[in-house]
């Protein structure tokens, strides 16, 4: 049986959305864990398996509601343009253990004020570099 992105599953993914390192990396998440259900992201991963791609267009207007609580630890904000080309592809699926789960349904619970993007993405209130100061170094957020 082929082990497919499914809730509460660690997923590992690279995503490219430009040609630098800026726009480009490897994260992980546990799937299916946000406070609102799914994602439009995830929602694109559903029954992904191991080794697939997913290739999307996506205006940078709606990046945060296209993403919701999971923010990728890198700008998807490259230089030019108003449309972000991202190809992701899957590199690993396994079961979340219990102490992560919990991390990470605590984590958005806990909240960020600054508007990096981290627990909401009200980039209004973020500043260059304050993202730096508390782990979010590479948010979704313009600056």
């Amino acid at each position: 049986m082929d082990n497919k992105v499914d809730v509460l599953q660690k997923v590992t993914l690279t995503a490219d959305a430009g040609t630098d390192e800026k726009t480009s990396g490897s994260y992980e998440f546990i799937f299916g864990i946000g406070p609102k259900g799914l994602t439009p992201f995830e929602y694109d991963l559903v029954n992904k398996k191991c080794g697939d791609t997913v290739r999307i267009s996506i205006g940078k207007e709606i990046i945060p509601e296209y993403f919701g609580h999971i923010v990728p630890p890198f700008r998807l904000f490259p230089e030019s343009g108003d449309i972000v080309q991202l190809h992701m592809k899957i590199q690993k699926i396994e079961k979340a253990l219990p102490a992560e789960l919990v991390r990470a349904i605590a984590q958005q619970a806990e909240g960020c004020s600054c508007g990096c993007g981290g627990h909401g993405h009200d980039s209004a209130s973020c500043e260059p570099s304050r993202c730096d100061t508390h782990g979010h170094s590479h948010c979704a957020c313009s600056h």
